[in-house]
């Protein structure tokens, strides 16, 4: 496995695998005593003679008796012998076993998928890995975007598919587990697990937590569409009346049908209807024509004072706070979110949202 791959966290913690080495420890500290006792009593030792003796017999020293041994003294010194080999054996199994069986290895990783987790910012939770749930990792990772995954089965996921993203094996529904999935600092969160009940908890719960978060829920019925905005829900998607709408117009309408496909299966040449906010910065405004000459095609400007203004003309302008929704492969679009980035006048900005439109 690769080094920048990070472990599936399970709901347990995991502790650092030399506090195994803690039981050692005490059980060396009792054996001590154990010794020290046991030749002040029996050999009527003075205590700095009785630990002296206690160490060098335990650590199989051989310096010899301070004082002549009496046969009590010396079956004591047997079983004293005989515990100190034991716990030796013992305490060097636990560093083999420390050192070849990967706790440290996974301690270390587990630690570091914590750190990324309080660090990171803006992300985008996704609720569910099943089909769905792949597939919205995988688009997020062509969008260059960070996530991380809430699954409650451990054995739907595969690291490999992941790149490198956090995994929190538990309920999305829960307060815990989506505290440390970073809430309070996400950007959007996708719930896609796999019944519609589940789906209206984790967005109840999400939005309870983070009133300002941007909230796209699966529905996998229709009556459950209203539930969904209800509980909380930005945009609530069906993958298979979408799915199933498309279909239709390609069987009926197969030009349209080809029209409208912007999402072609292959990972070649991919097209992608995005939502932009313009940035501020833009008080005096950025032209269509503007926009356009980034690549891809301005679909729709949306402007918090002239209303919705679909195939506007090149010299429409868009100003801060206004929404475009745009049509283009991944690069172009990315060129229009980086020109916003930069207004007149500015070193930078950012996007404030970016939404992918079905």
């Amino acid at each position: 496995m690769e080094e920048s791959r990070f472990p599936v966290l399970l709901r347990e913690p995991l502790k650092n695998p030399w506090f195994r080495l803690a039981r050692v420890g005490i059980a060396l500290v009792l054996l001590t005593l154990y010794g020290t006792v046991g030749y002040a009593v029996i050999e009527h030792y003075q205590l700095l003679d009785a630990v002296f003796m206690t160490i060098i017999t335990i650590s199989t020293v051989g310096y010899g008796e301070i004082h002549p041994l009496t046969p009590r003294g010396e079956i004591f010194t047997i079983t004293l012998i005989l515990l100190g080999v034991i716990g030796f054996l013992y305490t060097l199994g636990v560093i083999v076993d420390i050192l070849s069986g990967g706790d440290l290895e996974q301690y270390r990783r587990y630690r570091k998928m914590h750190q990324a987790l309080h660090a990171m910012r803006d992300h985008i939770i996704v609720c569910g890995y099943g089909r769905i749930g792949r597939n919205v990792v995988r688009e997020i990772h062509a969008a260059k975007q960070q996530c991380v995954v809430i699954e409650r089965d451990p054995h739907r996921i595969d690291e490999k598919e992941l790149e490198g993203d956090p995994v929190i094996i538990g309920d999305a529904a829960s307060d815990e587990v989506l505290r440390d999935a970073g809430l309070e600092h996400a950007r959007a969160l996708v719930s896609c697990v796999d019944s519609d009940e589940r789906n209206v908890y984790v967005v109840l719960t999400a939005r309870t937590m983070n009133p300002r978060l941007y909230i796209v829920a699966r529905s996998s019925y229709a009556e459950s569409y209203q539930k969904l905005l209800h509980a909380g829900a930005n945009r609530v998607l069906s993958p298979y009346v979408m799915s199933g709408r498309r279909m239709a117009i390609a069987a009926t309408q197969p030009l349209v049908g080809s029209s409208m496909q912007l999402d072609d299966l292959s990972p070649g040449d991919q097209r992608y209807i995005e939502e932009i906010v313009i940035p501020g910065g833009w008080s005096e405004g950025i032209s269509v024509a503007e926009l356009q000459a980034r690549g891809g095609t301005i679909l729709m400007v949306r402007s918090h004072t002239a209303g919705e203004k679909v195939a506007p003309p090149p010299e429409m302008k868009a100003v801060t706070a206004d929404h475009i929704v745009a049509a283009g492969t991944p690069d172009q679009l990315h060129d229009i979110a980086h020109h916003l980035w930069k207004p007149p006048g500015q070193a930078g900005s950012t996007v404030e949202s970016t939404e992918i439109l079905d």
